[in-house]
């Protein structure tokens, strides 16, 4: 995925658009596979710190916060939180790496710089948090669509005749292409936002004592 992913936002973000796995494609992808595999590595060391250390330091926390508690309700509320906030952590970073990607593609950033791409991408999303959250929001809402589709069309695993079993293959192959094509929404959805509110703008600024001397 890290390849088809470098391909993707390399061809979109550049215009190049010729088809998928056309020849922009796969320049694209070999072009920028490597430095979206280092940003791949920095996530799965952030990844790692939640889930193999603060993890464990929140179960322990809510562990003995109610060692000598008998109220479920309690017990409930706090592991829903526990939850909410790695779930939250994680989607977070995995959003500032969907932008660092697009930096990377949109400025060149050589390999020894890659380690401050993610620093960049959250000053981005810090600086337009409301349009990052709306446009964040519209597009789960759009693959949780998708999600509750295939959930009310997806056959039950009862139903076992071969007209079931093949309908239930091709609906499954069909959710995983539209799978990809919700990714590619959200890269090309991302794209725009960050055209529209970092480059465009600082563009224009160039251009400005072009026209005035002019």
């Amino acid at each position: 995925w890290i390849y088809l992913s470098a391909g993707f936002i390399g061809m979109f973000y550049n215009g190049s658009f010729d088809g998928i796995f056309g020849q922009h494609f796969f320049a694209e992808a070999g072009r920028h596979f490597m430095r979206f595999l280092m940003l791949t590595g920095i996530a799965v060391l952030l990844y790692w710190l939640i889930l193999g250390a603060l993890l464990p330091v929140l179960n322990d926390f809510v562990a003995n916060r109610h060692r000598d508690t008998i109220l479920e309700p309690l017990v409930f509320r706090d592991t829903v939180i526990k939850y909410s906030v790695i779930w939250l952590l994680i989607l977070l970073i995995n959003h500032v790496f969907d932008y660092a990607k697009i930096l990377v593609v949109a400025h060149d950033v050589r390999k020894k710089d890659i380690w401050r791409v993610p620093l960049y991408a959250v000053y981005f999303m810090v600086k337009h948090p409301i349009n990052i959250f709306t446009l964040f929001l519209m597009l789960g809402l759009t693959w949780l669509v998708l999600l509750l589709i295939y959930w009310l069309v997806a056959p039950g695993a009862w139903q076992a005749s071969w007209f079931t079993v093949l309908f239930a293959f091709l609906l499954g192959q069909i959710y995983m292409v539209s799978r990809v094509a919700v990714r590619c929404l959200f890269f090309g959805s991302e794209i725009a936002l960050y055209y529209y509110q970092a480059v465009l703008p600082s563009t224009e600024a160039r251009q400005l004592p072009e026209k005035a001397t002019g």
